[in-house]
This record gives C-alpha cells, sequence and structure tokens, in this order.
C-alpha cells in the first residue's frame, strides 16, 4: 500500500516563496507550481498527489463561499466554518504531519494563499510561515486540543488566552478543555464584558498555581470544578470594578 505525507517547505524555502508572492501582487492557483522544485518529505513515503491538495483547496473555498464569507466580512466567521469542517477537509492529515511547520508553510503559501490573506489581510510573516500562530495551523491546534465544537464556541481572544499559553494551558488538553466550558458557560450566565476579563486573570492564576502543583494528578471532574471556582472569583473581581 503506497503511503503519502504532505509536503512542506524549509524555513528558508518558505520565506523566500512568500517574498515572492508579495512582489507578484496576486496569487493564481497552479497545480503545477505544487510539483515545482522546493519542497521536501519523509524519504521512505511519497508526497501527496497535487489532485489532492485541489480537492483541499476547492472544500475550503466551499465552505467559506457558503458562509458568504469574504475580506470584509466579520474575521471569526471564517474561523468557525473551518473549524466545523475540519476534519472532513484535512481527513488525512497525520499528528507527524500537522506538527510539522513545514506542512503549513507548503499549504498557506503554495494552496491556500489569497484565503489567508482574506483573514489576515495585514500580511504578518508569522500568519503565513510555518509558525504557531499561522492561519491555519492554529485552527488545527483549536481542533486537536479542544474538539470542533469548543473550538467553534470560543471568541478569538478566548481561543488565544487558552492556546497560545502552551506552557500549561495549550499544552495539556484536559486543562485547556476545562477553561473553554468555563468559559462559554460562564459568558451565557454573566456576560461578554465580564467574561473577557476573567478569561485573562483565570489564565493568570492557573498558571501561578500549577506553577507548584500537578495538574496531572487531578482528575477531570475536579481540574473542571477548579477551573470554574477561579473563573467565578474573577468574574465577581469585575463585578466590584463596574
Amino acid at each position: 500500500m503506497t503511503e503519502f505525507v504532505y509536503r512542506k517547505l524549509t524555513p528558508e524555502r518558505a520565506l523566500s516563496e512568500l517574498e515572492q508572492l508579495r512582489l507578484k501582487g496576486k496569487f493564481v492557483f497552479d497545480l503545477e507550481e505544487l510539483d515545482s522544485p522546493g519542497f521536501y518529505i519523509h524519504p521512505n513515503f511519497h508526497p501527496l498527489p497535487s489532485k489532492r491538495y485541489a480537492e483541499i483547496r476547492e472544500k475550503v473555498s466551499q465552505i467559506l463561499s457558503s458562509g458568504n464569507v469574504n475580506s470584509k466580512q466579520d474575521q471569526s466567521s471564517f474561523d468557525q466554518l473551518l473549524i466545523k469542517n475540519w476534519k472532513d477537509i484535512f481527513h488525512d492529515l497525520t499528528s507527524f504531519d500537522a506538527a510539522q511547520g513545514g506542512t503549513w508553510s507548503f499549504l498557506t503559501l503554495r494552496v491556500l494563499y489569497d484565503f489567508g490573506l482574506m483573514r489576515f489581510p495585514n500580511h504578518a510573516d508569522e500568519r503565513y510561515l510555518g509558525k504557531a500562530r499561522n492561519v491555519f495551523w492554529r485552527l488545527n491546534q483549536r481542533v486537536e486540543v479542544l474538539g470542533e465544537d469548543l473550538a467553534c464556541n470560543l471568541l478569538e481572544d478566548e481561543s488565544v488566552q487558552i492556546l497560545e499559553r502552551t506552557d500549561i494551558l495549550g499544552s495539556n488538553p484536559t486543562v485547556a478543555r476545562a477553561l473553554a466550558n468555563s468559559i462559554i458557560r460562564s459568558r451565557e450566565l454573566h456576560g461578554k464584558g465580564a467574561v473577557t476579563f476573567a478569561v485573562r486573570e483565570t489564565a493568570k492564576e492557573i498558571l501561578r498555581e500549577f506553577s507548584v502543583l500537578s495538574y496531572y494528578a487531578i482528575s477531570e471532574t475536579d481540574m473542571q470544578e477548579k477551573i470554574e471556582a477561579l473563573m467565578l472569583k474573577q468574574i465577581k473581581n469585575y463585578g466590584k470594578q463596574i
């Protein structure tokens, strides 16, 4: 059985291709470009066929079009629509490929560049290269750590608080899911303003508490209760300030 892996770009090659795309000013998807030199794969496997990349692109296009997403819209709808369909779009993406920055560089620069611009038109390097804040890699991380349902119901700032504090929050699914559940429930009960404040402060408290306490020793139920108590405490503090 032939085993395929996603194609990858080295950091140097990715930066060079990003600079070329900026000079061109317009992106045109081209199947032949996918096969142009510069990508690499593990020598024991075969590169994912070009037609599969065309399929990924077509699915992304259809999903965003169905939600009337364009560069002028609320950009959170871009994330939510893709997250809801993530497992369908990338059904053959292995954990190994997903963890490689080069995978996301190739996808973003050679396959989905124009869609990346829809989400982040400011064109910061980190959104297009194989970095944790890459436009698509960040969505994959949300799906893998939180699951599609939780990830879809978080606001952008809330997702960032959980998943970009990778030393404890984003690197531990139990902690991350407990915080995400608390955020969603608290928003329904106390409103967005209180929760926006509470998320920031709760994340800090979690980092402080678990610097001396092993979160691996706490059950999922106890973790949920502990984090909800921390959230409620911060929501009450917010109420005292307004």
